[in-house]
């Protein structure tokens, strides 16, 4: 079945682990300031869920081709934590319809930026820009932050502090110290599971360098 098959090569049931954060955000706002709409914290993880999305298609086309290898083509541990989704190499969704699927995924988050933008406040715009952006250049060139080691360190920002700080933002229209402190152990929670995540791939990355 064709949704069964995108909801694969999303990745989707890892988009638990990005409503988290936005729990987390939503939670702080209603104990500190007494604010909460479910309707805001809903949106903020549909957004931050697309972004996540975006980022898995993107790095299944960027890894498929990479210049020196595709290191999804040569990596046999086919399994849930690693290799991507390999649906590009079982022939079952087209490259290009993966990077198609990426900036429409982007442009889901995009719209419920500018909407919430346009309710609360323009730092979310900053904030949803940064994930974009961090997400596609996870493998995407120039900057490839997973093939320089920083792609836990991108991930643990983009997908654990950012919702984190965005989701009480968007609750109550400010930022405080206090939950910039409580989004830090969030985000290495994110950078661990996708460290985790590597090990299946480590001889496949080896060989692609």
């Amino acid at each position: 079945m064709r949704i069964k098959l995108w909801i694969r090569a999303m990745r989707a049931p890892f988009f638990v682990a990005t409503a988290m954060p936005g729990i987390l955000g939503a939670a702080m706002a209603w104990s500190r300031e007494g604010r909460f709409s479910l309707t805001y914290l809903i949106l903020t993880i549909l957004g931050v869920a697309a972004i996540n999305a975006g980022t898995n298609l993107a790095n299944d086309y960027f890894d498929h081709h990479a210049d020196w290898t595709g290191t999804d083509d040569i990596n046999k541990e086919n399994n849930p934590f690693g290799g991507g989704s390999h649906v590009i190499q079982e022939k079952l969704l087209s490259a290009r319809s993966m990077l198609i699927g990426a900036f429409i995924a982007y442009a889901i988050a995009a719209i419920i930026g500018i909407y919430l933008v346009l309710k609360v406040g323009t730092f979310i715009l900053v904030l949803g820009a940064i994930g974009i952006l961090a997400g596609y250049f996870y493998t995407a060139p120039p900057f490839r932050f997973s093939y320089r080691g920083l792609g836990e360190i991108a991930v643990g920002i983009a997908c654990g502090v950012l919702p984190v700080l965005g989701s009480y933002y968007v609750q109550v229209g400010k930022i405080t110290m206090e939950v910039f402190i409580v989004s830090i152990p969030m985000g290495f929670l994110l950078a661990n599971l996708l460290w985790l995540n590597q090990f299946p791939d480590y001889e496949a990355d080896k060989i692609g360098g």
